[in-house]
């Protein structure tokens, strides 16, 4: 779960795919890992509710924030 304040995962540039799974909000995801700016609407992509990725990425720090508090997400680290 993740809210406004965000969130953030060490993936050590694993790859990755995520998936949103709140019936409303919006998740925002980045690399924090670049320039140790965490996530948030004006600088990272976009998850809408209910949507997942169609490939995987990889992040260093993997940073979310959600559109509002409580935003639920499921994550899949791949070897």
């Amino acid at each position: 779960m993740c809210g406004k304040r965000g969130c953030e995962h060490k993936l050590g540039l694993a790859a990755f795919m995520l998936r949103n799974t709140h019936p409303s909000n919006t998740i925002y995801f980045k690399d924090k890992g670049r320039d140790g700016i965490p996530a948030g609407a004006a600088n990272a992509a976009s998850l809408p509710a209910g949507e997942g990725m169609h490939f995987p990425l990889r992040a260093d720090v993997l940073s979310l924030a959600g559109s509002e508090s409580g935003t639920t997400y499921e994550l899949l680290m791949l070897e």
